[in-house]
C-alpha cells in the first residue's frame, strides 16, 4: 500500500506543483485584498477560512480526476493489490493532501501581509490561531470523508453533483428552519453557546474523536463499494 500512497507524489508531481501555486495565489490575493481595502475578521476572515476549507478539499479531488483521467483504476485492479488497499490508500492520500493543502494556505496568507506590509493589524490575528486552522482541517476532513463513498460509487463527476445537491438541500433545509422555526433555532444557538463554553480541551479531543469516527465509516462502507462495483 506505501507505494499506492506515493504514486501520485511521484507520477503527479507536475500538478502538485500547479495546484500548490494555485492555493498560495488564491491565500495571497485574498489577505492582501482584505488588507487593501480595510476588510476586517467579521466577515473577511471568516469568508477566508471557508474558502481555505472549500479549496483543499477540491485540491485533494484533483488526483481522483487524475486517476480516472489516465485509467489508473483499471490498472491496479489488473496488480496484485486488494481494492481495500487502493480505497485505504486513496483515504491516507487525502489526508495528506488536505494537511498540504492548509499549509500552503497559511504560508500565502503570510506573503500576502508580507507584501502589503500590514503585519501590525490587529484584525489579523485569528490567522495565528493554531486551534482554528486545525478546526479547518478537521473539518475539510469531514466533509471529504463523507462525500468520499460518492465518488467511489458514481465518478469524481457524478460523485461532485451528487455532494453539491446534498450540500444545496442542506442549506435551503437550515434557511427554511431559520426563517420558519425562530424558537427552535434560538435553541441551537443556546446549545451551541453552552457546547463553547466547554473546557477546549475536552472539545478538541471530542471533535478529534468524531472526525476520526466519520473517517472510518467512511472508509468502510468505501471499501465495500469499491469491492462490488465493475472496473
Amino acid at each position: 500500500m506505501k507505494q499506492l500512497i506515493l504514486k501520485d507524489f511521484r507520477a503527479n508531481w507536475q500538478y502538485l506543483l500547479m495546484s500548490f501555486g494555485v492555493l498560495f495565489t488564491i491565500s495571497t490575493l485574498f489577505i492582501y485584498s482584505m488588507l487593501e481595502y480595510q476588510g476586517r475578521a467579521d466577515p473577511d476572515l471568516i469568508l477566508y477560512f471557508l474558502q481555505v476549507m472549500m479549496t483543499s478539499i477540491f485540491f485533494s479531488l484533483l488526483f481522483f480526476k487524475v486517476d480516472e483521467m489516465y485509467n489508473t483504476n483499471e490498472i491496479f485492479v489488473s496488480l496484485p493489490v486488494s481494492r481495500s488497499q487502493i480505497v485505504k490508500a486513496r483515504y491516507v492520500n487525502t489526508v495528506v493532501y488536505v494537511f498540504i493543502a492548509i499549509i500552503i494556505h497559511f504560508a500565502g496568507s503570510q506573503f500576502g501581509i508580507f507584501i502589503h506590509n500590514g503585519s501590525q493589524n490587529s484584525e489579523l490575528i485569528l490567522l495565528y490561531n493554531p486551534s482554528l486552522w486545525g478546526f479547518v482541517f478537521l473539518s475539510a476532513l469531514i466533509i471529504g470523508a463523507y462525500s468520499m463513498p460518492f465518488y467511489f460509487k458514481f465518478g469524481i463527476n457524478k460523485g461532485v453533483l451528487v455532494v453539491f445537491v446534498i450540500h444545496f438541500l442542506f442549506v435551503v433545509f437550515v434557511i427554511t428552519l431559520i426563517i420558519n422555526m425562530n424558537g427552535l433555532w434560538s435553541d441551537v444557538q443556546k446549545a451551541l453557546m453552552s457546547i463553547i463554553k466547554i473546557s477546549n480541551t475536552i472539545l478538541i479531543y471530542s471533535y478529534i474523536s468524531i472526525v476520526m469516527l466519520v473517517v472510518l465509516i467512511s472508509t468502510l462502507i468505501s471499501v465495500k463499494i469499491y469491492k462490488n462495483k465493475e472496473i
